[in-house]
């Protein structure tokens, strides 16, 4: 059985998540009905940017690819004192990342940085 996007999206089962790149995306995205913005690594310090996906009020999911703790601390930081509810994705911003490649021992240094923040993995592996 075939389901319309607009039926599967309005659905209890799938969330739309958007990822701006500018302020514009940020108001689209707020047009659009999206349930979650995406924070991508490379806009994570981009402040006008993340004021306006935070006055939304809506979760946030942040990526930190390539960035360093001090970064990520500034994120956090950013995204606690607007009171935004958000989860960091650990990344690596290589495409695609070989499994060796993956650092997935940092997921441990995240929970234990931030031990209140839902913490994830967004992946960049090889196909197949």
């Amino acid at each position: 059985m075939f389901l319309s996007p607009i039926r599967t999206l309005n659905s209890e089962r799938f969330k739309l998540m958007i990822t701006p790149f500018d302020e514009d995306s940020v108001y689209w995205a707020s047009d659009s009905d999206t349930d979650i913005i995406k924070i991508a690594s490379c806009s994570a310090n981009d402040w006008p940017l993340l004021e306006e996906a935070a006055s939304l009020n809506k979760p946030v999911v942040a990526s930190t690819g390539g960035l360093d703790i001090e970064s990520i601390d500034n994120l956090v930081s950013f995204l606690r004192h607007r009171a935004v509810d958000f989860a960091l994705m650990h990344c690596i911003s290589v495409y695609p990342t070989k499994p060796k490649d993956c650092n997935l021992l940092f997921i441990k240094t995240l929970k234990l940085r931030y031990p209140k923040l839902s913490i994830g993995w967004s992946t960049h592996e090889p196909p197949g």
